[in-house]
This record gives structure tokens, C-alpha cells and sequence, in this order.
């Protein structure tokens, strides 16, 4: 590593992020909380060497914007795509560490953070889930499932034609807060006028289905653990993490109804919803 520039601590849910960046100096992407207690250890320490020529051969990449990756040992893996590659390492104590190069651009410092964070976050009771979420007066109701399903499409169309705030476009934080779900808006990029940091009960999960009429159907905890794990985002590879990630999501499917929903792009969805409005 060359000579450190910036260091800075950040907040994603209940974890403090620690980054400190070599070589060429990147602005954070997201809509991050500077975290000012020093007091605190980090959950997560990350250490980026940045430059303007990286360039590394990424034939056996995954497809953008994931990452490839490769053990190499229980606990530590290597993480490459087309503008960054690194080590990610998963102690059974002590804080995960994210050791990368990669291209000077605010979005590889995005991928690295959402990297790291999706492995510590269960350590701390909570989950990235790929998802748009609308909060009616009751708590929020969270929409996933395969590209395409539509899961902006219908957060867009509660939120304009109902009295709905909408929390979530692609990724929200899942946080068991004393035995309880709810929703925090995760500070990853996204759509500008998100109510960044908001937190709101959870009261369903809806695995979407477009289809010509409305219809929703609860769905039983096993079928819906299947649903759900599809669709956590994180690049979990040790034992310990990945059981913590299936104990989260079996505790969700238990605690919170999980339904299939099909829908059809009209306002007449909310019916199936039964959301609450005032």
C-alpha cells in the first residue's frame, strides 16, 4: 500500500465502517452519516489503493457489477471484477477486513463498502435485501424478486397514487432491533429523494409476479425462506457468516407473512395490499 491520504468512519445500519484510502483520493457515493464516536471499534475496516489507470484482466469475472471470487482459506476470499480486486477476510472475531485496489471512481468505493458490509451485517442482526419498499400507516411493505419483476414499477405507482412513502428503489437494510423486523433505509446510492436512515416496522414481504390480474397468496415459511434467500445480497463465505445469514432469514419468514404477489401495472393493486392509509 502506498501512503495513506483520507480516513473517515462511516455508518450503515448498526455497523461502523472505518476506510481508509491510498494512492488517489475518492468522494463517497452514497448518502452516508459520518460516524464521530472514536470511542467505538470498527465493524468493518476497509483499505483501498485507488488510481486512474488501474486496469486488471477480467475474463473470468462475473458479470458487472458483481464480483468473481475464489477461497482461499475458510475465512478469506479474493474478489475481482473489471475495476477493482481485493481480499475479503471473515475472522470468527474481530472485524471483517476488505483489502482492495482499484479504478479512482466513487462507484468502486460503493462496490467495496457493499461488499464488506453485506458480510458484517449479520453479525449485527441485519441483512441487505435486493428490494423497493412503500411504508403506509401501519410500517412498510417490501417488494422482491428476479430483474425485471417489477419492483420499481410498483413502489413507483403506490407511491404517486396513494398516501405512501416510498423507502426503498433497489437495496434496503433488514434490522432485528429487540426481537423485532423493520426496514432502514439503506445510505447505498439510489434514488435522490429517498428519507435516507428513516426505520419503519415491517409488515410484509411480496415476491412479485407480473401477470394480467391481482392476486396474492401467503406463502409457507419454507417456501418462503427459498424466496427470500434469493434475493440477500451478500458475499458471505464463511461458515459462521452463512449460518448467521440462514438463522436471519428462517427468524424473517417466521415473524413476518411472505407472500407470492401477482400484479398488473394499475392502482388497483393496493387491494391486495390491504394497505392503510390515511
Amino acid at each position: 500500500m502506498t501512503r495513506m491520504i483520507s480516513s473517515s468512519n462511516i455508518l450503515v445500519g448498526p455497523l461502523r465502517v472505518q476506510i481508509e484510502q491510498h494512492g488517489v483520493s475518492v468522494p463517497l457515493a452514497g448518502n452516508y452519516l459520518l460516524d464521530e464516536d472514536g470511542r467505538r471499534e470498527a465493524d468493518v475496516r476497509i483499505q483501498v489503493e485507488f488510481s486512474s489507470d488501474f486496469a486488471h484482466d477480467c475474463e473470468s469475472a462475473a458479470e458487472y457489477p458483481a464480483f468473481a471470487c475464489r477461497s482461499l482459506d475458510d475465512f478469506k476470499q479474493a474478489l475481482w471484477r473489471a475495476d477493482a480486486k481485493g481480499t475479503l477476510a471473515c475472522p470468527s472475531d474481530g472485524p471483517i477486513t476488505a483489502t482492495f485496489e482499484g479504478l479512482a471512481k466513487p462507484h468502486t468505493l460503493e462496490a467495496v463498502i457493499r461488499l464488506a458490509t453485506s458480510v458484517a451485517l449479520p453479525r449485527k442482526d441485519a441483512l441487505i435485501l435486493h428490494s423497493s419498499a412503500v411504508e403506509d400507516d401501519e410500517g412498510c411493505h417490501v417488494f422482491s424478486g428476479v430483474s425485471g419483476a417489477g419492483k420499481s414499477t410498483i413502489a413507483a405507482l403506490l407511491e404517486e397514487n396513494f398516501s405512501l412513502r416510498r423507502l426503498s428503489d433497489e437495496l434496503l437494510l433488514l434490522v432485528r432491533n429487540r426481537g423485532k423486523w423493520q426496514l432502514e433505509v439503506a445510505p447505498f446510492t439510489g434514488k435522490v429523494t429517498l428519507p435516507w436512515g428513516a426505520v419503519s416496522p415491517l409488515r410484509s414481504i411480496n415476491f412479485l409476479v407480473q401477470a394480467s390480474t391481482n392476486d396474492r397468496r401467503l406463502l409457507s415459511p419454507t417456501r418462503a425462506m427459498g424466496e427470500l434467500s434469493r434475493h440477500v445480497v451478500t458475499y458471505a463465505h464463511d461458515p459462521l457468516t452463512l449460518g448467521l445469514v440462514l438463522d436471519l432469514v428462517g427468524d424473517i419468514v417466521e415473524s413476518i407473512p411472505c407472500y407470492e404477489l401477482k400484479f398488473r401495472n394499475s392502482p388497483s393493486v393496493a387491494e391486495a395490499l390491504n394497505l392503510s392509509c390515511s
